[in-house]
């Protein structure tokens, strides 16, 4: 296994802080930086990822620099090197006589170090949470003998070889030949993540278990090929913008986890680079405004040129923040939090009076978060268009949430970190506190009606949600980590061995959440990490139907072998037409699935079914295609949907999908949580990595009530605009569920087709 370290320390989780997308702002008292008080706390790791990764993307302020030191043991330990990697920095040193090294002039976040030493190599250690001018001693890399892996690189669509294809897993790195066929040497035995990157394709990141001393052959890589997208940057008057940083950013709920740098504008505002396919936006961000990019929906191998970004008026929020006795709150810190994104705006102080006021702040949908000492609170849903000037007061609370943290046996956890945030909060509007003795804790100063809890400690973490203000007694229990393992087949019994891997909590009460791994392996096994509890699995591959099983993650240990068959997917060809007039629709979406419709379902990481876009011509091409009867849907903005259109087995078309058009039909992007219901308020389907499943709720619930209104007796219309509401806001949705009365908070988000 890995070698993990997890330190709880104040400085680490401060550390995290400092990873959140930040630009200046130019209202008054305006800071360079995000308040970063030891107290805040990432609630999310996916989000946390994204913080980490974005850090060089806008100023912050200097952060004392860290060091790692430590030593390297075993054969060949004098002269070994030592390779560090991570906040977008990679170094290697040398190691004395004695295999001592020291890594310093490091920036705060997570790194991983590797050590290798000719056929000698050490497990990776880490990740490492470093905080600002921490000093971390005493860290060990044992050097063993190395294992190998080969096999070959292949192209998704057209299984061709994929040439010159960079592979690299902890100091070792290979390419791949002119028939895809790669030898990677010198891999520490253990689990490794191993990385596979070249021009035109999106880049794979895989985990790989190695042998000991031994030697793995037969894995067999996929790639995906890249949408290629350039164009320009410019002013409201045209004039060129000279170095924009131009990101692409998928769509999808919460912080945009996969944004990636496309690069720099040139002397005339051009910009060009590859991008996932996907739905994305382009963003560009220079010191005079930022400008993005309208959705689009990008397919491998796509070319799309002139793409004109043009740098907005920035908006502006004003308001007051107020003490829970309703006196202004003078010297708090308030920032801006863009909800689709997560990015925050420079820190500004509040006057004497309370007033504050953040300026030039790009179109979206905004949080705004006061901070004062370990308190925090924040007002959502804000909406920005360029040129606008928004009101948004917010009001420390006195809320008060006490417990205690315990380990799988009950035994109290001293010293644990834990935060609290109000439920569907901006990162940085979390409160954090020490568990004490006998692992007590007590939150004071909340601001909200419901909260997310989060333990944090070096065995483990906890999460708890839709804890209500005031609760006492509440339990924290850090559970040993678990693990679901299996191993995945074709339906002509070969191996599978590149394989994606999602496990969602049946119950998400316990403190379980999502767990997904990418995984390599000669024998198609798979061995996925995760919190003890019951778990719907799902296993997607290139070119296969994605397949679902439900499994237990134990107390302790793994589970018992999960064992699946994934069948070979098939092509369905055909044309999308408007039933007005019968004319072509480009741009349909055409799905085996009607929750992939929706732009969460296409970018849920093991969808089950097979989707793709019409053409200019209104002609479609389903590669992926589930094998048996399926059922087509398609639907078009402006065209509405099309009645569903059942496909034999044996078809491969082509067939014709009439869209309907005009009145009900119409698609419209709004925002809600992703279920629908009957009018018992039985929910009837959950769409997959939508809101409300991330939360926790099962087609099959029945809503009792909206925020603690009973909804017995009402019209299903006036409970469906309860749940819908501002992007960013949390909606408590309580159900029954086998007996039980349970109140799950969905994220309100931007429901799009």
């Amino acid at each position: 296994m890995r070698k993990r370290l997890a330190f709880a320390g104040v400085a680490g989780l401060a550390a995290l802080a400092l990873g959140f997308w930040l630009w200046p702002s130019s209202g008054p008292d305006a800071t360079s930086s995000a308040s970063s008080e030891p107290s805040v706390a990432v609630r999310d790791a996916a989000k946390r990822r994204a913080a980490l990764a974005n850090l060089a993307r806008f100023a912050v302020a200097p952060a004392q620099a860290g060091e790692l030191s430590g030593k390297v043991v075993g054969p060949g330990a004098a002269g070994a090197h030592v390779a560090l990697a991570g906040m977008r920095l990679n170094k290697t040193v040398t190691t004395d006589a004695e295999g001592a090294f020291k890594i310093g002039e490091l920036p705060p976040g997570e790194y991983k170090l590797d050590a290798s030493a000719g056929e000698m190599a050490a497990e990776t250690l880490g990740p490492i949470p470093l905080g600002a001018g921490e000093q971390i001693g005493g860290l060990v890399l044992q050097l063993v003998q190395t294992g190998s892996v080969s096999g070959q690189v292949l192209d998704a669509a057209t299984r061709g070889p994929v040439p010159n294809a960079l592979l690299t897993a902890g100091g070792a790195s290979a390419a791949t030949g002119d028939d895809g066929s790669f030898d990677l040497r010198g891999l520490p035995p253990g689990e490794a993540t191993l990385s596979v990157a070249c021009a035109g394709y999106v880049s794979s990141s895989t985990h790989i278990t190695v042998p000991r001393g031994k030697k793995q052959t037969g894995v067999t890589l996929v790639l995906t090929r890249a949408a290629h997208v350039a164009g320009t940057v410019s002013r409201s008057d045209g004039t060129p913008v000279a170095g924009a940083m131009v990101f692409a950013e998928r769509y999808d709920f919460g912080a945009v986890a996969d944004a990636s740098v496309l690069g720099t504008t040139a002397d005339d505002g051009t910009f060009a680079g590859d991008v996932a396919p996907g739905r994305v936006t382009l963003r560009a961000t220079a010191q005079t405004g930022e400008a993005k990019s309208n959705e689009l929906e990008l397919h491998a191998g796509d070319v799309l040129e002139g793409q004109k970004l043009v740098l907005d008026v920035g908006g502006d929020i004003v308001g007051q923040i107020f003490e829970a006795d309703g006196s202004p709150a003078a010297g708090a810190t308030v920032l801006a939090v863009e909800i689709e994104s997560q990015r925050a705006s420079g820190a500004v102080s509040a006057g004497p009076d309370g007033r504050y006021q953040i300026s030039g702040l790009p179109a979206g949908v905004y949080a705004v978060v006061a901070r004062s000492g370990p308190r925090a609170a924040q007002q959502a849903g804000i909406r920005i268009e360029p040129g606008d000037t928004q009101k948004a007061d917010v009001r420390f609370g006195g809320a008060t949430v006490e417990g205690v943290v315990v380990d799988a046996s009950n035994q109290p956890l001293v010293g644990a970190q834990v935060s609290a945030s109000p439920e569907g909060a901006a990162m940085v509007a979390a409160t954090g506190v020490e568990a004490g003795p006998g692992g007590h804790f007590k939150l004071e100063g909340l601001s909200g009606t419901r909260f997310a809890l989060k333990a944090t400690h070096p065995s483990g973490t906890a999460e708890l949600h839709g804890v209500a203000a005031d609760a006492r007694g509440v339990v924290l229990k850090v559970a040993a980590q678990s693990e679901l393992w299996g191993t995945v087949f074709d339906d002509q019994g070969q191996a599978v061995t590149d394989l994606q891997v999602v496990a969602d909590p049946l119950v998400t009460t316990d403190g379980a959440a999502r767990a997904m791994g990418h995984f390599a392996s000669v024998s198609g096994e798979f061995h996925l990490p995760c919190a003890p509890g019951k778990y719907r699995v799902r296993v997607a591959a290139t070119g296969y139907s994605t397949e679902t099983t439900q499994s237990e993650a134990p107390a302790h240990g793994k589970s018992n072998e999960i064992r699946l068959t994934l069948r070979h997917d098939r092509t369905i060809t055909g044309t999308v037409v408007d039933g007005r007039n019968n004319a072509p629709v480009a741009g349909a979406h055409v799905a085996t699935r009607s929750t992939l419709l929706y732009a969460f379902g296409r970018a849920s990481p093991a969808h089950q079914g097979g989707w793709t876009a019409t053409d200019a011509t209104g002609h479609f091409t389903l590669r992926d295609a589930e094998p048996g009867q399926v059922t087509l849907f398609a639907s078009a903005e402006g065209h509405g949907f099309a009645r569903p259109l059942q496909v034999g087995a044996e078809s491969s078309g082509p067939v014709q999908l009439v869209l309907q058009g005009g009145g009900q039909n119409q698609p419209e992007d709004f925002a809600g949580v992703g279920m629908q219901l009957d009018p018992s308020f039985h929910i009837t389907q959950v769409f997959d990595s939508g809101p409300a499943d991330l939360a926790g709720v099962r087609a099959g619930d029945t809503i009792v009530s909206i925020d603690g209104q009973p909804v017995a007796g009402r019209p299903l219309g006036d409970v469906i605009n309860e749940i819908r509401g501002e992007v960013g806001t949390p909606v408590a949705v309580t159900v029954q569920r086998d007996g039980q009365t349970l109140t799950l908070v969905p994220t309100r988000a931007q429901v799009k087709f």
